[in-house]
């Protein structure tokens, strides 16, 4: 993945932890006991070992502080993303795609998540697909990401309309993918309008 958009993705997906769940129960059932709040803190300490490690690039010892977390507290989608984030650093697609699947999964049922979470994860699993060659399967993730992506969120917005052209490029929907990078140009991004001017001049000279 581009290392800009990657890193873009990291701020936007690093927002304050948001309890949603304690240990595996459901949220807005019940205050929870000083047990439950003990596990919530755990998990935290546990993804923070983890952040550390991923910022090392020491992948082994974050995936395993994530496995933790989200073991401790599996209804927090950001320890599934940052699996997720690691998994598909290390090019295990299929582990990646999984561990994505899942934090979509929490995400689309959380009212309580960040905004840029859902389309973040969508895009995130959209290029483990592409990786595979799945590049329908991409184009289906990318589409939802753009979906569920804030109004106001035009610079994600430009890099998904960029991924979705790329992808429909590769399977000779040319016009699908020119419509994709005129998107581009209108939103404006000037590090995503340079790159789709280009390809729009390779597409409409073809």
């Amino acid at each position: 993945m581009n290392k800009l958009w990657r890193s873009l993705i990291l701020v936007a997906v690093v927002a304050p932890l948001i309890i949603s769940g304690a240990c595996g129960k459901p949220p807005d059932v019940q205050q929870p006991s000083t047990s439950e709040l003990e596990c919530i803190e755990k998990a935290q300490e546990n993804f923070q070992q983890g952040l550390m490690h991923r910022h090392q690039g020491q992948l082994p010892e974050a995936i395993t502080e994530f496995c933790r977390a989200a073991e401790i507290n599996p209804n927090e989608g950001i320890y599934h993303w940052y699996l997720g984030d690691c998994y598909e650093e290390q090019q295990n697609w299929d582990a990646a795609i999984a561990s994505y699947s899942k934090a979509i999964e929490l995400y689309a049922n959380s009212r309580l998540m960040e905004q840029w979470h859902l389309p973040a994860a969508y895009q995130c699993r959209g290029f483990c697909y592409s990786s595979k060659g799945e590049i329908s399967s991409a184009i289906e993730d990318i589409t939802k990401a753009i979906e569920v992506n804030p109004k106001d969120g035009k610079e994600m917005a430009s890099g998904l309309y960029s991924f979705r052209g790329l992808y429909y490029s590769e399977l000779g929907l040319r016009d699908q993918a020119i419509a994709d990078y005129r998107t581009v140009v209108q939103l404006g991004d000037p590090y995503w309008v340079e790159r789709a001017e280009k390809a729009l001049e390779e597409l409409e000279g073809s």
